[in-house]
């Protein structure tokens, strides 16, 4: 039996040793939480930009805007590295801040209530995106991860490389464009609103399920590897 044991200490070393992160999977992360709300009524645009986390941003009700940021890291130390700074004004700006010319490891998650009649730009690199109940959803760009818009009245542009896209079309003013270059695509569109629905697939399928909306702006969805399915909302 101890001769089992001291295999298997020596076997664990031994993968901690060749693998320069392994290590890491036996400490929980770091974490440092900023939070801080801001009475916002003048505020008509919103602009989000991260560089690895996720962000979820809800519709509320009021006129304040609601900030909750969790830096994480397995290494404490790299916390500090992170700014979040918060820009007030008409167009109001939260922005991760990473040392230039420096690589650290350290993601933030975004939790953000904001008035409902907002208009919102979110940029991320790598990290899923969540939006409920926003009046204008101007647009989403991501490298790597999923997003959902879900009762926003208008959309207008949502595009990643790499993740799926589960989005609510409600109401046109403008072209939308809702693309993937690899992943799924589900969009429920309202039935009656201006639009014409154009879908693109080089590899995989498109489904089309309800009313098949025609009128004056483009809707346009496109994926190079993965389906499209359209259904009405």
């Amino acid at each position: 039996m101890r001769n089992i044991f001291k295999a298997f200490f020596f076997l664990l070393s031994a993968l901690i040793l060749l693998s320069g992160t392994s290590c890491y999977f036996f400490f929980p992360y770091q974490t440092e939480t900023f939070e801080q709300t801001y009475n916002a009524p003048e505020v008509k645009n919103l602009s989000i930009n991260n560089v690895t986390g996720n962000i979820t941003v809800l519709g509320g009700t009021g006129t304040e805007i609601s900030v909750k940021a969790v830096k994480k890291s397995w290494f404490g130390s790299e916390l500090e590295n992170v700014e979040i700074l918060v820009t007030e004004g008409e167009d109001f700006r939260i922005e991760s801040l990473y040392p230039a010319m420096r690589s650290t490891n350290v993601s933030v998650d975004y939790t953000i209530i904001v008035p409902y009649d907002l208009s919102v730009k979110i940029t991320n690199v790598t990290g899923s995106v969540y939006v409920d109940s926003i009046e204008a959803m101007e647009s989403i760009t991501t490298i790597t991860g999923d997003i959902s818009v879900l009762n926003c009245q208008r959309v207008i542009k949502i595009m990643t490389t790499t993740g799926n896209i589960d989005v609510d079309v409600m109401d046109l003013d403008t072209d939308v464009k809702i693309s993937s270059m690899t992943g799924n695509i589900k969009a429920r569109i309202k039935p009656g609103i201006n639009g014409s629905l154009n879908t693109s697939v080089m590899t995989g399928k498109c489904t089309i399920e309800g009313v098949i909306p025609y009128g004056t702006h483009k809707i346009d969805i496109s994926v190079m590897t993965g389906n499209i399915t359209v259904s009405s909302l």
